[in-house]
């Protein structure tokens, strides 16, 4: 790959001196050819999974406690002052 560290400094209004020109040459260059080693890697053959391997477990306090029940959303309503069209309504917190 050709570059120019004096021309990328220039669209970049940077002045180089001779010595760090130099520098960036070689830094920029060592860059790029780790960046070239990073794309020729086989991504296709990972040994490790990509991807949350663990099942969650069932919760069975929800199971054995009859507060949370299938029907938990009509004992919450049933227990709640107000309610307008299935919706708890609350006192506003915020203010105008």
């Amino acid at each position: 790959m050709n570059y120019n560290v004096q021309d990328i400094a220039k669209l970049a209004h940077i002045n180089l001196s001779s010595e760090r020109n130099e520098m960036l040459n070689q830094d920029f260059g060592s860059i790029l050819d780790y960046v070239n080693t990073l794309t020729s890697l086989d991504l296709q053959s990972q040994t490790i999974p990509t991807y949350h391997t663990q099942t969650l477990r069932q919760d069975l306090a929800l199971d054995n406690n009859p507060r949370f029940s299938q029907n938990i959303k009509q004992n919450i309503i049933q227990e709640m002052p107000l309610v307008e069209e299935g919706y708890l309504v609350v006192k506003s917190v915020l203010k105008k």
